[in-house]
Protein backbone atom coordinates (compact mmCIF):
# COMPACT_ATOMS: atom_id res chain seq x y z
CA UNK A 1 0.00 0.00 0.00
CA UNK A 2 2.86 2.35 0.45
CA UNK A 3 3.30 2.37 -3.32
CA UNK A 4 -0.26 3.58 -3.76
CA UNK A 5 0.29 6.32 -1.19
CA UNK A 6 3.53 7.35 -2.84
CA UNK A 7 1.83 7.56 -6.23
CA UNK A 8 -0.98 9.67 -4.82
CA UNK A 9 1.47 12.05 -3.20
CA UNK A 10 3.41 12.25 -6.44
CA UNK A 11 0.23 12.98 -8.37
CA UNK A 12 -0.80 15.77 -6.04
CA UNK A 13 1.57 18.17 -7.80
CA UNK A 14 0.19 18.60 -11.32
CA UNK A 15 2.66 18.20 -14.15
CA UNK A 16 3.15 21.51 -15.90
CA UNK A 17 3.10 20.99 -19.64
CA UNK A 18 4.51 23.30 -22.23
CA UNK A 19 1.87 24.84 -24.46
CA UNK A 20 1.75 23.68 -28.05
CA UNK A 21 1.56 26.19 -30.86
CA UNK A 22 0.72 25.38 -34.44
CA UNK A 23 2.18 27.63 -37.10
CA UNK A 24 2.02 27.20 -40.84
CA UNK A 25 5.05 27.66 -43.07
CA UNK A 26 4.10 31.21 -44.03
CA UNK A 27 3.87 32.24 -40.37
CA UNK A 28 7.24 30.66 -39.59
CA UNK A 29 8.79 32.38 -42.64
CA UNK A 30 7.33 35.75 -41.58
CA UNK A 31 8.65 35.40 -38.03
CA UNK A 32 12.09 34.44 -39.36
CA UNK A 33 12.09 37.35 -41.83
CA UNK A 34 11.17 39.87 -39.12
CA UNK A 35 13.89 38.57 -36.81
CA UNK A 36 16.48 38.67 -39.60
CA UNK A 37 15.52 42.25 -40.48
CA UNK A 38 15.80 43.26 -36.84
CA UNK A 39 19.24 41.68 -36.48
CA UNK A 40 20.37 43.23 -39.79
CA UNK A 41 19.40 46.71 -38.58
CA UNK A 42 21.38 46.23 -35.37
CA UNK A 43 24.43 44.97 -37.28
CA UNK A 44 24.17 47.81 -39.80
CA UNK A 45 24.00 50.42 -37.04
CA UNK A 46 26.99 48.90 -35.22
CA UNK A 47 29.04 48.74 -38.41
CA UNK A 48 28.15 52.30 -39.39
CA UNK A 49 29.21 53.60 -35.98
CA UNK A 50 32.53 51.72 -36.10
CA UNK A 51 33.38 52.87 -39.63
CA UNK A 52 32.43 56.47 -38.84
CA UNK A 53 34.62 56.52 -35.73
CA UNK A 54 37.53 55.02 -37.67
CA UNK A 55 37.21 57.61 -40.44
CA UNK A 56 37.00 60.50 -37.98
CA UNK A 57 40.01 59.28 -36.01
CA UNK A 58 42.01 58.78 -39.23
CA UNK A 59 41.05 62.22 -40.52
CA UNK A 60 41.91 63.99 -37.25
CA UNK A 61 45.24 62.20 -36.96
CA UNK A 62 46.11 62.99 -40.60
CA UNK A 63 45.36 66.68 -39.98
CA UNK A 64 47.57 66.66 -36.92
CA UNK A 65 50.45 64.93 -38.66
CA UNK A 66 50.35 66.97 -41.89
CA UNK A 67 49.46 70.44 -40.64
CA UNK A 68 50.50 70.30 -37.01
CA UNK A 69 47.01 71.17 -35.80
CA UNK A 70 46.77 71.02 -32.04
CA UNK A 71 43.93 70.27 -29.69
CA UNK A 72 42.09 73.58 -30.20
CA UNK A 73 42.08 73.51 -34.01
CA UNK A 74 41.34 69.80 -34.13
CA UNK A 75 38.41 70.33 -31.76
CA UNK A 76 37.01 73.03 -34.06
CA UNK A 77 37.41 70.77 -37.09
CA UNK A 78 35.75 67.90 -35.25
CA UNK A 79 32.81 70.12 -34.20
CA UNK A 80 32.28 71.24 -37.81
CA UNK A 81 32.63 67.67 -39.07
CA UNK A 82 29.99 66.46 -36.62
CA UNK A 83 27.72 69.36 -37.63
CA UNK A 84 28.02 68.43 -41.32
CA UNK A 85 27.41 64.75 -40.59
CA UNK A 86 24.30 65.58 -38.57
CA UNK A 87 23.06 67.69 -41.49
CA UNK A 88 23.48 64.73 -43.83
CA UNK A 89 21.69 62.41 -41.41
CA UNK A 90 18.82 64.88 -41.02
CA UNK A 91 18.48 65.18 -44.80
CA UNK A 92 19.43 68.87 -44.79
CA UNK A 93 22.63 68.18 -46.76
CA UNK A 94 23.44 65.68 -49.47
CA UNK A 95 26.74 63.84 -49.77
CA UNK A 96 26.80 64.77 -53.46
CA UNK A 97 26.72 68.48 -52.54
CA UNK A 98 29.62 68.05 -50.13
CA UNK A 99 31.59 66.25 -52.83
CA UNK A 100 30.88 69.10 -55.29
CA UNK A 101 32.18 71.62 -52.74
CA UNK A 102 35.35 69.58 -52.36
CA UNK A 103 35.75 69.49 -56.15
CA UNK A 104 35.36 73.30 -56.26
CA UNK A 105 38.28 73.51 -53.83
CA UNK A 106 40.36 71.39 -56.20
CA UNK A 107 40.08 68.25 -54.06
CA UNK A 108 38.73 65.31 -56.03
CA UNK A 109 36.67 63.00 -53.84
CA UNK A 110 35.50 59.73 -55.31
Amino acid sequence: MSNRQERRHGESAPVKRMPTYNLNQDQVAEIAREEMESQFKVMKTDLTEKVTLQLIATFILALHETTGFGKTRLSRVLERLVCLMEGVEAGELKIEDLILECNKLGIEVQ
